[in-house]
């Protein structure tokens, strides 16, 4: 049996959304591989997103901090790159006083094949101490994010020299220019497809079929009073994933207890989400016209506005805009889009979880062989 460790970055639930999209289609395509999946922040939500009735379990889990992405300022949205670049050197020396020493012995002990990283740097700095291939996957890495005159150069080559010992990139969609990967290829879009109809969503959520739904998806909680703004003078419903409990007759929450977040994009009009991978992807998969909220304004989110205003397929606006509840006026405008999710690109269309799970198995059949 085949073993990959599998590294999700900490940052948000994005990286592990996609990342979940791949394995299980790798689990499906070949019965005979194991995955080690090491995370920490979103090691619950992804714990629940597999099942373990097989014994043994071919999906384990190593709780490990991996990276920190970055901090963000709660009012705005916006990187705060002085206590960004604080903990960047902090993370970085504690790659050498501990991180490689530790993970390097224990993938050591389990014989693993691969490595693969969504998208924390040093990860392969262990395939390289272990002699392993490995494969970036990601539409960016945290050196496209860290260009900043906060951050030491010292730090922001040692980023640049794990990331070029990846084997191989493989770029997803609203990818940057690759300035760092040896190697690498453009792939498909990746998401987890819907697990449940938009009926059946519906039904559980006690909406009528014939209403306006909203999607909320920003990262931010938010206290119903402030909710309450929007929602009194409109006809939408809206559903807000990350809510813990929310008490208002038009609004539904994502139960905390629900890993398939997709199913509640699918099942809306209009996803109004911040520029993120995964939640774009989601809304692309099944076709919900988009409102992007443009924080933290990075060379991503830059990419990601640009893409999906030129695919016609949403709007964007910025962070201010979105809290005085601007967005509201563009619903009918961007409900109209609908229409253009049948001339997207190929990339946009088909399915990059499969192909990725392809690519993978194909090169551990390689190195099986040798």
């Amino acid at each position: 049996m085949s073993i990959i460790a599998y590294f999700i970055s900490d940052h948000g639930f994005g990286h592990a959304s996609r990342s979940i999209a791949i394995i299980r289609s790798l689990l499906e395509c070949d019965l005979e591989i194991s995955i080690e999946i090491h995370t920490s922040s979103p090691l619950s939500f992804v714990q629940r997103s597999f099942s373990q009735n097989e014994e043994p379990p071919r999906v384990q889990f190593h709780k490990q901090m991996n990276d920190i992405g970055f901090i963000g300022n709660e009012t705005t949205g916006k990187i705060d790159y002085q206590s960004t670049a604080k903990e960047v050197s902090l993370w970085i020396n504690d790659w050498h006083t501990s991180y490689i020493f530790e993970e390097y012995r224990y993938l050591k002990s389990k014989n693993i094949d691969l490595i693969i990283s969504d998208i924390a740097p040093q990860p392969f700095l262990l395939a390289k101490k272990l002699d392993l291939p490995s494969i970036a996957i990601s539409n960016f890495t945290w050196l496209d994010i860290y260009q900043n005159p906060a951050f030491k150069l010292g730090d922001l080559e040692a980023v640049w020299k794990a990331y070029r010992e990846a084997s191989l990139g493989l770029m997803l969609p609203f990818n940057l220019d690759n300035t760092v990967f040896c190697s690498a290829m453009e792939t498909n879009l990746v998401s987890r497809p819907p697990s449940r109809t938009k009926q059946q969503m519906r039904e559980i959520l006690n909406l009528d079929s014939g209403e306006q739904v909203v999607y909320l998806g920003t990262g931010f909680s938010f206290k119903t009073p402030f909710l309450d703004k929007w929602t009194k003078k409109n006809e939408f419903q809206l559903i807000i994933g990350g809510q813990h409990e929310v008490l208002h007759p038009k609004i539904r929450a994502v139960p905390l207890s629900d890993s398939e977040g997709q199913d509640y994009i699918a099942c809306s009009d209009i996803a109004l989400i911040k520029l993120g991978y995964s939640s774009l992807a989601e809304a692309i998969r099944s076709h919900v016209p988009i409102i992007g909220i443009d924080f933290p304004q990075t060379a991503e989110t830059k990419e990601m506005k640009k893409i999906v205003e030129d695919l016609g397929i949403g709007l964007c606006i910025t962070s201010e805009d979105f809290f005085q509840g601007k967005w509201q006026d563009l619903l009918p405008k961007v409900a109209d889009m609908k229409q253009n999710f049948s001339h997207l690109p190929d990339r946009f269309v088909k399915h990059g979880e499969s192909q990725i799970a392809g690519f993978i198995l194909d090169l551990l059949d390689e190195i099986c062989s040798v």
